[in-house]
């Protein structure tokens, strides 16, 4: 979109490096960005967190270094990791805590379900590795351990989504992936029989007629009190 705040400019390659390997800024951030692109995985974006372009060229550099590690060994690094994000936002989140922004217990929430449930399943990961479909995979296969209400299970989609929009925040993501949606159960009431419809039906017209009676009685014993 032109004019977005996302869009890069000053972008510069660094020499001696692939082209694909560059740094450049975005208007929404003070710091330097860089990216890289991998056949198959697209552009790896991340912030360099520095603001004088030697440092970025420096980080981009080692930032280079890690995706060709990775590769080379098959392994993912933490800075790849959906752990590495899950561990940021619960940073991020006791700075909003300290500003009186969030509530500490719905921190210690996402911790908890962090540590029991998400991280050992997502966290050794690469970030943009995870699908949709690995989401809806994790959410039925707890619902079917554990029989979660769908309120818990939506809890669980929205702290995935808070990791994903961590990352992206940090432009290791284009985007957020599409979550799954988990819908309320309805339990409608059964429908009365005509036998209850008419047990019903009489209860309420002499709840009614007792209540007409007291209400004259009320007003009855008044007028003889006055």
């Amino acid at each position: 979109m032109p004019g977005s705040d996302l869009n890069p400019f000053e972008l510069q390659s660094i020499r001696g490096f692939p082209d694909t390997l560059k740094i450049y800024r975005i208007k929404r951030s003070k710091f330097w960005q860089c990216r890289y692109f991998v056949a198959g995985r697209g552009l790896i974006r991340k912030s360099t967190r520095c603001t004088e372009k030697a440092e970025a060229t420096d980080f981009a550099k080692d930032f280079y270094e890690t995706i060709l590690l990775e590769r080379r060994s098959g392994r993912l690094t933490s800075q790849s990791s959906f752990a590495q994000y899950a561990e940021q936002l619960l940073e991020r989140q006791k700075s909003m805590v300290a500003r009186g922004e969030l509530n500490l217990r719905m921190v210690a929430e996402d911790r908890g379900k962090l540590r029991t449930d998400v991280l050992p399943k997502f966290g050794e990961l690469h970030i943009g590795k995870i699908t949709t479909s690995m989401v809806r995979d994790y959410i039925d296969d707890i619902s079917a351990e554990r029989n979660l209400s769908p309120s818990t299970l939506k809890k669980h989609v929205v702290l995935i989504r808070k990791v994903f929009r961590t990352a992206v925040e940090d432009n290791a993501l284009d985007r957020i992936p599409i979550m799954p949606v988990i819908k309320r159960k309805d339990q409608p009431r059964t429908w009365f029989d005509d036998k209850e419809y008419k047990l019903l039906r009489d209860t309420c017209r002499s709840m009614a007629e007792k209540d007409k009676d007291s209400l004259i009685g009320r007003d009855y014993s008044k007028r003889n009190r006055f």
